[in-house]
């Protein structure tokens, strides 16, 4: 190195100074100080470099050769400029670093610190201070500290701060850090999102400038329990004031942290308005969740129109929740007037007064008669403010009613009536909602279009019915007009048949079709000669099979006529025994219908108890006691035990002019 130092006075000035530092005075010779001195440089932590003035190496101490892992040859052969040489070649700027060790040369009285960077990716501080002796230079002593692991961690601590400024400016939501005195040292962009101010208006104000009420003062009072220590964490609710004067609640979690070196609070806030809002949305369509299930309910149970009309309207109130229900139908009339048919929440008189119509006028402005009109749902979210609502305002906030909506009941593109529902609070239907509602109204358009239609179809089966049971009666009149004997038997064997029936539980359907059977189950004696069905005495081989005949007479004669049910099968039946002893088919047991089993009993009973033109009535202790008698073999069992409970029992009676 090019020093241009005075090397003669420079190795004088060496013998004498023996590498004491600047300043320190020898009170007991030099080699007792120089023996001091070395055990000091032996015990420090830093690597040591002692030079005289023309840059020759003195000493160093064992940490410095370990530092700059100075090769066991020079250290133990030499000490000289091949050791200064070995620093300088681990350094990454080597001519900088020398060009400095030449100034401070020239520079005797020059203190310095800098740091520098090796190749192998450790940093040095080194720190340097000229030596004199009767404040004559003499030399240098070089300090050197390894401060990788302080500027790792000093990377580290930037690395993370890049970091966490990445991370909270895209948090979703806001985040600020506080000062010890309750200052904004920072806010992410959500947090000015939701106040409505650039970052640059609210660093450095106080938190309280933002804050309202009790609410400031508790947020201030949970910063300071913070940074004491007396809390971990905090959690506050309270109301934020936003640059357009505006509030808005908000939910804020803090804790203490460090920030640029000095106790702070770190805290995320939530606008809970946002929250809030969700949770009503939420809380809203729960409740309309549960007016359709309990409408649909309404819908499966119901057994009239009305039932219907008024059960949905009641669900909606103590289900749904809401302050009025209430539904109308369109009339075609000249005034196109709603008709009010259900409603609950009120009184008739009030839902009467409304005097609402579909025609387009004042009246029908209002969000039923438009929904009638268009066939859509209308909604009025703020009764106070809408001006189709001016007819109805005054009566209406004064029943609590905040917001309508009117729902359309279709019944194909033709709209025939309106649901209409009022709920306390103005904005009451956002679009989720008013969806499940308008499911709910077509819901109760289908059900009040399928009671209708089941009522129409009720009503025609009724007179099909009674146009069946009118036919069935004049074929029997005509019948027994043509043989008085038989006057009234058919009759009675039916009206006993239905008895016997209702005894042994038969659905009732079913035992109309045995009326019906039972009523002209002898129909086939049409064919009979009369002489033969009025003959006083016994009849002949020949003659009783014609009269056996009347049974497939009787079936072929109504076989084509349709009934609900088997009447045809029970007419031929009716003679057939349980062991096959009867006649026309010999049908045994379960081949024979319940219903010709029934008329079977009945009609030997009613035969065997009136007179006949052979012969006396035999009375119905003759009759029970020949059933009886015929009980499993004969006749059906449970027929036979229905029909003697019928008499025995209850006091079932047949009408003695009954003849067969």
């Amino acid at each position: 190195m090019d020093i241009n130092i005075d090397a003669n006075a420079a190795r004088g000035l060496r013998a004498a100074a023996g590498a004491l530092p600047m300043g320190r005075a020898s009170a007991r010779g030099p080699a007792f100080d120089a023996a001091i001195l070395a055990a000091e440089h032996e015990a420090s932590p830093d690597g040591i470099l002692v030079v005289d003035a023309l840059g020759e190496i003195i000493s160093f101490n064992h940490k410095f050769i370990e530092m700059w892992r100075i090769p066991e040859n020079l250290v133990a052969t030499r000490i000289d400029h091949d050791v200064l040489d070995a620093v300088i070649s681990r350094v990454v700027d080597e001519t900088i670093f020398s060009a400095r060790i030449a100034h401070l040369y020239r520079n005797p009285d020059e203190y310095s610190v800098d740091v520098i960077l090796l190749k192998d990716g450790r940093t040095f501080q080194r720190y340097t201070s000229p030596m004199a002796v009767d404040d004559r230079y003499v030399g240098r002593v070089w300090f050197f500290q390894d401060i990788t692991a302080f500027k790792q961690a000093e990377q580290t601590i930037r690395e993370d701060e890049t970091r966490f400024r990445a991370m909270v400016d895209q948090e979703l939501a806001g985040v600020l850090i506080l000062s010890a005195e309750g200052n904004l040292l920072y806010v992410n962009p959500r947090f000015c999102a939701m106040l409505g101010y650039a970052s640059e208006d609210v660093i450095g104000r106080s938190a309280a400038d933002f804050l309202t009420g009790d609410g400031a003062a508790n947020v201030l009072d949970r910063i300071r329990g913070i940074m004491s220590g007396a809390e971990k964490s905090a959690q506050v609710v309270a109301s934020v004031l936003r640059k357009d004067g505006t509030m808005i609640p908000f939910l804020g979690h803090g804790a203490r942290i460090i920030y640029e070196g000095k106790p702070a609070a770190i805290w995320v806030a939530l606008d809970v308005s946002e929250l809030k809002q969700a949770q009503n949305s939420l809380l809203r369509l729960n409740r309309v969740l549960k007016t359709l299930s309990a409408g649909n309910m309404a819908l499966v149970r119901a057994t009239t129109e009305d039932d219907l009309l008024h059960n949905m309207c009641k669900a909606v109130i103590d289900v749904g929740g809401y302050r009025l229900c209430w539904i109308g139908f369109a009339e075609r009339d000249k005034g196109k007037t709603v008709r009010p048919v259900a409603w609950s929440g009120t009184d008739g008189a009030y839902i009467e007064s409304l005097a609402i119509n579909w025609d387009g006028d004042a009246r029908g402005q209002g969000p039923t008669g438009a929904a009638i009109r268009n066939g859509v749902p209308e909604i009025v979210q703020n009764i106070a403010t809408d001006p189709a609502m001016a007819p109805w305002r005054k009566e209406a906030l004064a029943r609590g009613i905040g917001s309508s909506i009117a729902l359309p009941l279709l019944d194909g593109s033709r709209t025939f009536g309106s649901l209409t529902i009022h709920a306390a609070e103005p904005d009451a239907f956002d679009p989720d909602e008013v969806k499940l509602l308008v499911e709910l109204a077509g819901d109760l358009s289908y059900g009040v279009i399928s009671l209708r239609a089941r009522t129409a179809q009720e009503e025609s089966a009724e007179r099909l019915r009674r146009s069946l049971q009118a036919t069935v009666l004049a074929i029997a009149n005509t019948l027994e007009q043509r043989d008085p004997y038989t006057a009234g038997h058919q009759r009675e064997v039916a009206r006993l048949a239905v008895a016997m029936a209702g005894e042994m539980g038969v659905p009732e359907d079913e035992v109309e079709g045995i009326y019906l059977a039972g009523v002209v189950h002898d129909i086939g004696k049409i064919q009979v000669p009369a002489e033969i069905l009025a003959k006083p005495g016994k009849l002949s081989k020949l003659e009783y099979q014609i009269v056996q005949a009347h049974a497939q007479a009787g079936y072929d004669i109504i076989k084509g006529v349709e009934f609900p049910w088997p009447v045809a099968s029970m007419i031929q039946q009716h003679h057939e025994r349980m062991d096959g002893a009867g006649y026309p088919l010999g049908l045994k047991a379960d081949q024979i219908l319940l219903g010709a089993k029934i008329i079977a009993v009945a009609d030997v009973v009613q035969a065997m108890t009136a007179h006949r033109p052979y012969r006396a009535a035999l009375g119905l202790d003759a009759a029970l006691a020949e059933i009886e008698a015929g009980r499993g073999s004969h006749f059906y069992p449970p027929a036979v035990d229905a029909c003697i409970a019928l008499f025995r029992l209850k006091g079932f009676t047949l009408k003695e002019s009954a003849a067969s």
